[in-house]
């Protein structure tokens, strides 16, 4: 395991979110998977990591994975964005809402 750990591909993704328990949600989120691998680590990932994943999803990988966080994950991970990153989750959810399947 420590052989992977330290391989040029995850050892990246390790420095990026500082967990190695955040390392599959955050690979949920590039990939744009509809559900992240592991909700209940999915606060694991830093709030500066998430603000980037979160602002490039479209609206229907976005309500994917907001609906697939268990309540108490889903409330901290939306009381660590900023007024700005929140802004933009909520645009991007109304107009998956009015109009866009998702």
């Amino acid at each position: 395991m420590s052989q992977v750990l330290t391989t040029a591909p995850v050892s990246g993704l390790l420095t990026t979110v500082n967990n190695a328990t955040a390392v599959p949600d955050y690979c949920g989120l590039v990939l744009a998977l509809p559900t992240v691998p592991v909700p209940g680590d999915f606060t694991q990932v830093p709030a500066s990591v998430l603000n980037q994943a979160l602002s490039t999803l479209p609206a229907t990988d976005l309500a994917g994975v907001l609906n697939s966080l268990p309540t108490n994950e889903l409330t901290q991970t939306l009381g660590e964005q900023s007024p700005t990153q929140l802004s933009t989750v909520f645009t991007t959810l109304s107009a998956c809402r009015g109009g866009t399947a998702c």
